[in-house]
């Protein structure tokens, strides 16, 4: 299962993404990590974006939301995602992924 940890006004996880893939989706779990592709080019931002609308848009919440911690430029990132309850992560990742 994919580890969440409380923060003050929200939560963050570990995602293992993939820049560059066929399409935008959540793909699985792996290592406690959620595995995220995405279409955009690990450039410029591109693909950071890409997977902050993704998350958006399944968790049906703002982008606003959603940042990335750390690992900006790596594979490797840590997510935070503000004012949303875990258990609607862990409902999105399990629906997704069915």
């Amino acid at each position: 299962m994919i580890a969440i940890k409380k923060e003050n006004d929200g939560f963050s996880f570990s995602a293992k993404v993939r820049p560059g893939a066929r399409k935008n989706e959540i793909s699985g779990i792996h290592d406690e990590c959620l595995k995220i592709k995405v279409t955009a080019a690990p450039e410029k931002g591109k693909a950071n974006k890409a997977i902050i609308a993704l998350l958006a848009k399944e968790m049906n919440i703002p982008k606003s939301r959603i940042s990335i911690l750390n690992g900006e430029t790596s594979s490797l990132k840590k997510i935070f995602i503000k004012e949303v309850d875990p258990e609607k992560l862990l409902n999105i990742i399990t629906k997704t992924l069915s």
